[in-house]
């Protein structure tokens, strides 16, 4: 691999960081993560125009995501408050970006060379995470469980058993609560595929993590060593049960939780979904099939409820999202946008089962299927079609399905 191809997997790879600082300790988050994403394409276009990688096959993802935001432009004409899509679509480029980048990414590296960098990201997030809960205990939430949550089914399918378990610690400390099914979902995805068939030896040669080759293990050795692995995080566990307890609170339904004695207080009722649900019905009422404009349910809300949190570098945020992709999809945008939608959501599923079927890429196939099954509950709590990982997720699955339909027609990965 060349130097500058080893640098642009870096750069792709360490971004959601550039995310998670820029968002979390920066007063201009948006102007540094908005640069970070416009420079790395830049790279890309330049390394593609040097030859250095290829764009072959990219076409249908661009088509996909230019007739999505079309869709929404169209909808505009109608949205509630004029203007607003337009004020808001402009951060919608970062997607088209992120999404262009993965397919470079999945277009023209191995994928053992993508687990290996998300593996290390993963090791790198639960070590940024600890250093938040013990020099940074005043935020809400801790971490990045989005993309750890990503990151913990690689570690599982390359036998990095004390990650996975390290990284489900972390989460339960972190005081997230989707990205907490997410993980335990896409390692369930992954433990069914390795449990049915073993996946595929996969080389991870001293160049991407130092150990020489790695080969899977079956599903039930698998899972004895994450009980092994289980009581060895017990004790960080316990040192920061504060926090174990806040998250586990957010999932008991009824006022307290009796465990061996020991009562968890329930974290109440959320009224700020209360009263977004309430208000997407009484929307969805009248403007389901035409839509109300994307992002207009947050300038509704905005002037309805006024000032809604806070953030940790005291912004006032006025108005809130929907926190449902789906119900973002098929209220702001309406029926234009759900078609787009549910025609990206085929194309990418059909890609799937050939990546599932193709013996060099079946373990990415494994991967992908976990990492949406993940995402589509996450999308189901929160605007996941908003995040970097959504649409890095589809740009890598059509990615890998080019490069793998390149190769079975002989032309190989710089075709």
């Amino acid at each position: 691999m060349t130097r500058d191809k080893s640098f642009y997997m870096y750069a792709w790879v360490l971004s959601p960081m550039v995310y998670f600082f820029a968002f979390g300790y920066t007063e201009i988050p948006n102007q540094i993560i908005f640069s970070y994403i416009i420079c790395l394409g830049m790279l890309g276009l330049f390394l593609v125009y040097s030859n250095s990688l290829t764009a072959v096959g990219i076409g249908p993802l661009i088509s996909f995501i230019l007739s999505y935001y079309l869709a929404f432009y169209i909808v505009s004409f109608w949205e509630l408050f004029p203007g607003t899509t337009i004020e808001h679509g402009k951060f919608e480029l970062l997607n088209l970006f992120n999404a262009m980048t993965a397919y470079l990414i999945g277009r023209n590296y191995r994928p053992e060379q993508l687990f290996a960098r998300y593996h290390q990201l993963g090791v790198l997030i639960i070590f940024v995470t600890v250093m938040q809960l013990i020099f940074d205990p005043q935020v809400s939430r801790y971490g990045y469980g989005l993309q750890l949550m990503l990151c913990l089914p690689v570690a599982l399918m390359i036998n990095r058993y004390l990650i996975v378990v390290f990284g489900i610690a972390v989460l339960l400390a972190s005081v997230h609560k989707t990205p907490i099914g997410g993980a335990i979902i896409g390692l369930l995805v992954t433990l069914f595929f390795m449990w049915k068939k073993p996946v595929q030896h996969i080389e991870l040669s001293a160049s991407y993590l130092k150990r020489g080759k790695v080969r899977h293990k079956t599903a039930p050795l698998a899972s004895v060593y994450i009980l092994l692995a289980l009581l060895i995080s017990g004790g960080a566990v316990l040192f920061f049960s504060e926090q174990v307890v806040s998250t586990i609170s957010r999932f008991i339904p009824g006022e307290s939780l009796n465990v061996l004695g020991f009562t968890i207080r329930s974290a109440g009722v959320d009224y700020n979904r209360e009263y977004v649900n309430d208000a997407t019905l009484i929307l969805f009422s009248e403007y389901f099939l035409k839509g109300i404009g994307y992002m207009n349910f947050y300038a509704w809300t905005g002037l309805d409820a006024g000032i809604f949190y806070t953030t940790n570098l005291d912004r006032d945020i006025f108005g809130v999202n929907l926190h449902n992709s789906y119900a973002t999809w098929a209220l702001e945008g309406g029926v234009l946008v759900l078609v787009t939608v549910i025609l990206l959501f085929y194309s990418t599923a059909k890609k799937l089962m050939v990546l599932l079927a193709s013996g060099p890429y079946r373990d990415f196939g494994i991967l992908a299927v976990a990492w949406v099954a993940s995402l589509l509950l996450y999308c189901a709590y929160h605007q996941g079609h908003m995040t970097m990982q959504f649409w890095s997720v589809v740009g890598l699955i059509f990615g890998f399905y080019s490069q793998s339909l390149s190769e079975r027609r002989g032309l190989g990965r710089l075709a």
